[in-house]
This record gives structure tokens, sequence and C-alpha cells, in this order.
């Protein structure tokens, strides 16, 4: 196995990984992506829902939303996991 880097920023690295099939470079891939810091909303109250979507379709669109979020402002060791 080969790794050469090409760019390393504060926030993101590009490199060339050789040597290895695509399976391990895949696995490599969602190990990291798994370890970046997300937030999303987990928990959806609701009072009244008048609207032809039932409840939980609603709280599931909401929770597929990205949402963006300065990470330098939480600390990642305080929050629920």
């Amino acid at each position: 196995m080969k790794i050469k880097i090409l760019e390393k920023g504060e926030d993101a690295v590009r490199f060339i990984l050789e040597g290895v099939d695509t399976a391990f470079a895949n696995a490599l891939r969602r190990t990291i992506i798994g370890e970046v810091p997300t937030f999303a909303i987990d928990e959806v109250e609701f009072y009244e829902n008048d609207s032809a979507l039932f409840d939980e379709i609603i709280a599931h669109r909401l929770a597929m939303i990205p949402l963006t979020t300065p990470y330098d402002r939480f600390e990642l060791d305080a929050l629920e996991l």
C-alpha cells in the first residue's frame, strides 16, 4: 500500500492510494466519512398537524435536511452521541 498526499488543508486532505483493491479503498472511505461529526434533527414533537402528511413522514423529511454548523462553536465531547 502506498499513500501520496497531494494537498493537506485545515479541514481536507487529497491523496492517492495505490496498491489496494477497491473494497479496501471503499472501506477506508466509509470509515473516514463515519468519523465526521454531524448534526441532525433527532426528535420532533407535533402539537397539531392539519396537513395531508403523517407526522412520521414530516419528521423523516426534517431528519434528512443537511445542517451546516460551524464546528468550532461546539465542544464535540459535550454533545450527546
